[in-house]
Parts: C-alpha cells; sequence; structure tokens
C-alpha cells in the first residue's frame, strides 16, 4: 500500500532521475541519508532514509518509467548503521518474519490438532494431558535443560 506524502515526495525529488544516456543493465539500487524528520504527530524526530529501487523486470529487461522508491524511518544512529546497511539488517530481519509467520502456520495448525485428535488417530484413545505436539510449559518452567 502506498500512502502519498508530498513531503516526503518533495525530499526524494532530487535522487529520483536517471543520468542522461543509456541506462545501465543491471539497473541501479541505492540508499540516501535524509537526516531528521518529524512529522506533526510525533514527539520526536527520526532518521529518514530514502531507498530507491531502479532494477529491470527479470521478464523483459526493461525499467519501469519511474524508479521505485520507498522510505526507511527509524531511530538507528547513522554511527551505527550506515543507510544501506539498515536496509540489508531489514531485508533479512523480513525474511525471517516471513519465515516465522510460516513456521507458527504450521505448527498452529498441528498444536490445534493435538488436543482434538482425530477419532482414528492413535492418539484419540489416550487418556487426557500432554501429548506429542502439545508444549508443557510447566514442565519446562521446573525442569530447565
Amino acid at each position: 500500500m502506498r500512502v502519498n506524502n508530498a513531503r516526503l515526495d518533495k525530499l526524494a525529488k532530487p535522487y529520483l532521475g536517471r543520468l542522461p544516456g543509456r541506462p545501465t543493465k543491471d539497473g541501479d539500487e541505492f540508499a540516501i541519508e535524509l537526516g531528521q524528520y518529524r512529522a506533526a504527530s510525533w514527539t520526536r524526530s527520526y532518521r529518514l532514509v530514502l531507498v530507491v529501487v531502479d532494477l529491470p523486470d527479470p521478464k523483459t529487461g526493461l525499467r519501469q518509467l519511474f524508479p521505485h522508491y520507498f522510505f526507511l524511518v527509524t531511530n538507528w544512529q547513522a554511527e551505527r548503521r550506515s543507510a544501506w546497511g539498515l536496509v540489508e539488517h531489514y531485508r533479512k530481519r523480513g525474511t525471517f518474519e516471513d519465515r516465522l509467520g510460516e513456521f507458527n502456520a504450521v505448527k498452529g495448525a498441528v498444536c490445534a490438532n493435538a488436543g482434538n485428535p482425530p477419532r482414528n488417530s492413535p492418539f484419540s484413545r489416550l487418556p487426557p494431558g500432554p501429548r506429542p505436539g502439545r508444549i508443557n510449559s510447566q514442565r519446562l518452567v521446573n525442569n530447565p535443560r
């Protein structure tokens, strides 16, 4: 979802133009430090990084008419991570969160069925209590390994 912000778009405009001549075949991808930014409703300012992605389409090899861009608004200090370092950090974090979501989706399906196994399941004949797929948190707290 793209939310238009005229003030941010104005800050990005000088960095969105392409150099005259034929563009590189590989495309461009870069991050620009824009300094501190504070929206009217915020209590303090945050670091603002512009990320420009101007890569060719993998199927056609052609670029879009205008480059794609977005902003990172963060409280990371510039001394701790460079602008491009932030992009890499958040990409890794996004990949991790995707994998965690996939894991939870699978685990949730298994754990949801652990409490009410189907009638033909070997677990349906077990007495109530901890079963495979169910975590006994009390045991983990009392007997840490």
